[in-house]
């Protein structure tokens, strides 16, 4: 079984979602299963059209680039981070992007507009593999 490996972060009282961060898993990027890929790109598209503060990490070599346009050029790198934060009716995109053996990098996130969080990649995706076979799964990660 495969889990999906996810952040999300609530505000209080009312429990809506404020920010969210996404690690791709080989089924997300439709490695195993094209119907996984949908499934995900529909959830991301909610949460953009919803105002959701997203952070999505790419850390699979082997894998389809599912990146919306605006970070389309990311697509040039073996690896790759990008976030978005909703601020006054706009999107702001961030991306990171990484070649080889290069270490996954450390990431400044905003989860709202006036509050960041450092968020080291290297770190969420050992603690992802440690639940998931992505590495068997994946030849070329």
């Amino acid at each position: 079984m495969i889990h999906q490996y996810r952040l999300v972060i609530r505000r209080i009282p009312d429990n809506q979602v404020d920010a969210a961060a996404e690690l791709l898993s080989p089924p997300s990027n439709g490695l195993l299963e094209k119907l996984e890929k949908a499934k995900y790109l529909r959830k991301r598209d909610q949460y953009l059209d919803a105002g959701v503060n997203l952070l999505e990490i790419d850390a699979l070599r082997a894998s389809d680039r599912l990146l919306p346009p605006m970070t389309a050029r990311l697509a040039d790198y073996d690896r790759n981070a990008w976030s978005v934060c909703h601020d006054a009716d706009r999107r702001r995109y961030r991306g990171w992007g990484w070649n080889g053996a290069d270490p996954l990098p450390t990431v400044t996130w905003s989860i709202e507009p006036s509050r960041q969080v450092i968020v080291d990649l290297a770190e969420a995706f050992r603690q992802a593999c440690e639940f998931n076979p992505w590495e068997r799964l994946v030849s070329a990660s």
